[in-house]
């Protein structure tokens, strides 16, 4: 049976490290369940909801300090099943609208709602000369339940976003 923990990852932030935790948790036998990523002055923190075999727990912790050294790992147990958690379709969505404070707090959230694992998010902020304002982009790579469509996915993401535009990829 798959056990459920919250793992809480800490230390200097260097390209492709949240890449290859996710590459080398799925090495491991860990499913990802749900993450959210922060990154402030040159250092990164991951909260990451996994699944892993219980007869495996021990063997995947050992395995990501070995492999990552240079970060310090804390695992918590999650009450239930992670039976149905899993979330296997793979899509890729590009949500654009006027930046204003704290729209990308917004948009965290309403992914999280969803219930949609945030595999990867890079944003950026654009001006917009001919109309005097900023855009704000946000290029997502998610994780959704397999019966959603591509397009069902940009249509929730839409009708919870505020002026948004979303479109997949």
């Amino acid at each position: 049976m798959k056990k459920l923990l919250v793992m809480t990852v800490c230390g200097v932030d260097q390209p492709g490290t949240i890449d290859n935790l996710v590459s080398v948790q799925n090495d491991l036998g860990a499913e990802i369940v749900s993450s959210k990523v922060m990154r402030l002055e040159g250092q990164m923190a991951a909260i990451m909801k996994i699944a892993v075999l219980e007869t495996q727990e021990k063997s995947f912790a050992t395995g990501m300090v070995e492999r990552f050294p240079n970060l310090q790992f804390l695992y918590s147990p999650v009450s239930g099943s992670a039976e149905n958690t899993k979330v296997a379709k793979k899509v890729n969505v590009v949500v654009d609208c006027k930046n204003r404070p704290g729209v990308q707090n917004e948009l965290n959230d309403i992914l999280q709602g969803l219930s949609f694992h945030v595999e990867k998010m890079e944003h950026t902020l654009c001006r917009v000369a001919n109309i005097g304002e900023t855009l704000f982009s946000a290029r997502c790579e998610l994780r959704v339940p397999e019966n959603l469509s591509s397009e069902a996915v940009a249509d929730e993401i839409e009708a919870l976003t505020a002026n948004a535009r979303v479109n997949v990829i």
